[in-house]
Order: structure tokens, then C-alpha cells, then sequence
């Protein structure tokens, strides 16, 4: 009797592990294929799967060098994609791993986490303020 009951807990937990598998798997398929939106003005208080695009009013070498004295690491094969964080964590934004991509031609870039973010509190909003900011000074220095 006891082996049934122990059988039965073990499937049990098989059961909700490939759930939460599933979500996760949709969760970050839906990430991935919804479109970058406009960052406002106001910083959030919540927000559910951010990415965004942003645009610039300085140089794409500023905003490339703002991402490098943030700790962002240039990609090895295209001068304009970044990344910086650790792709494991929790699925909030203070412990995503940041892509970063700039689009010289538009005067924009476009942030998203490399894997997924469920949620955020402003803390995507205040990178990219970081960024412009940085990239700002740096153009004023120059």
C-alpha cells in the first residue's frame, strides 16, 4: 500500500513538472513573437513582457559606448548586439540577460531579455534611462 501511495506522489510531481515545463515553453514563445513597443515617458510601476525600442537624439558610437561603460559585452560578430546578465535566474527583470540591439539607420535600439521576462517594475525603464543618459554625457564630452 505504501508503494502505491509513493508511486502515486512521484507521478504526481512528474505531472507538475512538464506543466510547468509547457507554460514556460509558451510563456517564452509568446515572449519572443510579440513586437517591440514604444517606452513611455513615465517610468512603471508594473509592466507584463517588456521589450522595447527606443530612439536616439545622439550617435550610434555613443550609445555603443554608454552600453560597454554599463558592463554590456559587444557580440563578437556584429558590432551592434550587446548582452550582459546571466541567462538563468528568476523571471523578473532586475535578473534577466539584456540583449541590446542597434539599428544605426533608424537611430534606435531595441531591448529585450535574451530569454524571457514575465514582469517588471520599472527596472527596464530605468536601464534604458541609463543608457540614454550615459550616452548623453558621453556625447557632450566629446
Amino acid at each position: 500500500m505504501n508503494m502505491d501511495l509513493a508511486v502515486g506522489y512521484v507521478l504526481i510531481g512528474l505531472a507538475i513538472c512538464c506543466a510547468a515545463a509547457a507554460v514556460t515553453i509558451i510563456l517564452t514563445f509568446y515572449y519572443k513573437r510579440i513586437p517591440f513597443r514604444t517606452r513611455g515617458v513615465r517610468k512603471p510601476k508594473f509592466d507584463l513582457f517588456p521589450k522595447y525600442e527606443v530612439q536616439f537624439h545622439c550617435s550610434p558610437d555613443a550609445i555603443r559606448q554608454s552600453l560597454v561603460s554599463l558592463k554590456f559585452e559587444a557580440s563578437k560578430g556584429d558590432p551592434n548586439y550587446f548582452s550582459r546578465g546571466k541567462i538563468y535566474g528568476d523571471l523578473s527583470a532586475k535578473a534577466a540577460k539584456w540583449r541590446v540591439q542597434i539599428n544605426p539607420d533608424r537611430n534606435a535600439f531595441q531591448i529585450c531579455a535574451q530569454w524571457i521576462i514575465l514582469f517588471d517594475t520599472g527596472d527596464t525603464w530605468q536601464l534604458i534611462e541609463e543608457i540614454l543618459a550615459t550616452a548623453r554625457d558621453q556625447a557632450a564630452h566629446v
